[in-house]
């Protein structure tokens, strides 16, 4: 199973049907949802507002995984049926009369029976679990609810939970603690939480697995079988690390307290961020995805903010913020060498393992059918989010982001994004836009290099070239002999091409293009593919800087750090090893 963050899947449901774009879209205000796990069967009640999008006899909303029992609006009871285009996904409740655009209604349901958890998009997997030990609601998609939603659109409400469970439970849902908890004298207890931020995704646990609470930082629980108790230690540390990184960096979250929900394999998904609740798989806590805890919790805690405390209707401004922003957070925690692996290792995912080598624009409408959908949103876009931040200046970057942010959810979209960057760093991102979200692909860079030396200085000449349509300022570091550093620029124009001249007080021993990378790029030498330090000979530093990268490896295994570099793999079988070695001795050699 390929592991996949998500803020939830009910964006499979929204793009799953072909009259979406054109489909009624009602205003949701207010949501209040009353749930009785202990009950059998199992009953919900829902109380929804709503502010009719057009003039209508009848709404649509994703169809609960539970039997309707009843369902009046306004106070009269109606009908209901399974969607004609859309069976099982959609349910259409029928007005008492036809009502015209902006008038809003009431409607008020009640389901009860048995739980459905078999997953409609995922065969052989579970959406959710309901047994004696556990709950575990995450957002619901169309056919797969328990509260209701448009199927049509992210549409954000306010309101309540009223959850009864086992007293001996613990429960959380979204947005913090719970407002209130009382017990029933039955064996039972009544727990409200208060959704008061705009939400369109609300998530439950219900259950008796450990409980582990951070000790320093921000309040973090997590819930764990038993097995994983000590893995759930240290993710927990780390997510207490990362949300107080986050609400700094962004804005403060509004919740007291965050939570982490391990979820059976049976889910078929890795991770899904809430709003200050998140759910992991329980396989990120197997020794063989070890890797995943870390990057799993700042990504899916990064939710938070991308996806519920701001959004759009792209999961650009979910996904690829999201993994933004866990590798930035990763360089906060670690240091930058840590980002940059994370940088390197989303470019290199997009750049070389996409299904078939399909590709599509980062925003194009298409983009939720390609194959590339997760190589283009999650890696390709979370590493162009680095260029835009390259080109901006981290500061004034943070401040746009953090602009978008405090404009609440459901208000962010690309033009937004390019003024708030204007307005906090004077940098025009539209052309950046167009060529690294609007178009597919990325840059292969060619670079040629040209060292002279004289009695009173040094020049370095770089000629790069591009057959790609992108133009960008390539960050260039240079080192010499005496370990000194020097940070340039090379600029590539439209036409493809960049030509530079520096005087240097010394021999520069290696030559780096864009070392942290900022970009999704190829770069290889020009004159001598064994010259990969770019100083104009093969010699003993390109031999070096290949022995070091000895093991690294293009991983078939997605979020997998292969350490892989495609500059040093001189024969592009997707290793670094002692035959990129030894074509560099040759070339060393030839000379």
């Amino acid at each position: 199973m390929k592991y996949t963050f998500c803020r939830a899947l009910a964006i499979t449901a929204i793009v799953s049907f072909p009259g979406w774009a054109t489909a009624q879209v009602d205003d949701f205000i207010e949501q209040h949802v009353w749930i009785d796990l202990a009950a059998t069967p199992m009953q919900i009640e829902i109380e929804l507002t709503l502010d009719l999008g057009e003039t209508a006899s009848a709404i649509h909303l994703a169809t609960l995984a539970l039997p309707l029992a009843s369902v009046d609006v306004d106070g009269t009871p109606v009908g209901w049926s399974d969607s004609f285009s859309d069976p099982g996904y959609i349910t259409d409740i029928a007005l008492p009369s036809q009502l015209p655009a902006g008038t809003q209604t009431k409607v008020h349901m009640v389901a009860r029976g048995e739980l459905d958890c078999a997953s409609l998009f995922y065969p052989g997997y579970q959406w959710c679990v309901h047994d004696s030990h556990q709950t575990i609601l995450p957002m619901t998609s169309a056919g797969e609810a328990w509260y209701l939603s448009s199927v049509f659109a992210f549409d954000q409400f306010v309101g309540s939970l009223t959850v009864v469970a086992p007293a001996s439970q613990d429960v959380v849902s979204v947005q913090g603690t719970e407002e209130e908890r009382s017990d029933n004298g039955d064996g039972t207890a009544t727990w409200v939480f208060s959704f008061d931020y705009p939400t369109d995704g609300v998530g439950l646990y219900a259950g008796d697995m450990e409980a582990v609470t951070s000790e320093t930082g921000f309040p973090v629980t997590g819930y764990v079988p038993s097995a994983h108790v000590t893995k759930m230690e240290h993710a927990v540390a780390i997510a207490a690390e990362v949300l107080d990184y986050y609400n700094e960096l962004y804005t403060p979250m509004p919740a007291d307290h965050a939570y982490l929900v391990t979820t059976p394999n049976s889910l078929p998904f890795g991770g899904m961020g809430l709003l200050g609740t998140i759910f992991l798989n329980e396989y990120v806590f197997w020794d063989e995805y070890a890797y995943i805890v870390e990057q799993g919790v700042a990504h899916e805690f990064g939710h938070t903010w991308w996806g519920h405390m701001s959004s759009g209707n792209h999961p650009f401004f979910t996904e690829a913020f999201a993994e933004y922003s866990a590798w930035r957070a990763m360089g906060h925690l670690y240091d930058d060498a840590m980002r940059t692996s994370g940088s390197r290792m989303n470019a290199v995912w997009y750049m070389y393992r996409r299904t078939g080598n399909a590709d599509v624009a980062v925003l194009d409408p298409k983009v939720f059918n390609s194959p590339a959908y997760g190589f283009v949103i999650y890696h390709k876009g979370s590493t162009v989010l680095r260029t835009f931040e390259e080109a901006a200046g981290e500061a004034p970057f943070t401040a746009a982001l953090r602009a978008l942010v405090q404009s609440g959810p459901g208000h962010t979209d690309i033009d937004k994004f390019v003024s708030e960057i204007a307005a906090s760093s004077g940098y025009d991102a539209s052309a950046d836009v167009e060529q690294w979200l609007l178009q597919p692909g990325f840059p292969h860079l060619e670079v040629r290099p040209a060292v002279a030396t004289s009695a009173t200085e040094t020049t370095l000449a770089l000629f790069a070239l591009t057959d790609d349509p992108f133009a960008f300022n390539l960050p260039v570091r240079l080192t010499f002999a005496d370990g000194t550093t020097r940070n340039e620029s090379l600029t590539v124009g439209e036409d493809g091409s960049g030509h530079v001249v520096w005087g240097l007080e010394g021999y520069p021993v290696l030559v780096e293009f864009d070392p942290r990378w900022t970009m999704v790029r190829e770069i290889t030498p020009g004159a001598d593919r064994a010259d990969v330090s770019f100083d104009g000979v093969v010699d003993g530093v390109d031999l070096i800087e290949v022995a070091l990268r000895q093991g690294s490896f293009l991983p078939d295994e997605r979020r997998v750090d292969g350490g892989y570099d495609p500059l040093y793999d001189l024969n592009g079988d997707g290793a670094v090893d002692g035959d990129d070695l030894n074509l560099v001795l040759a070339a060393a050699a030839s000379h």
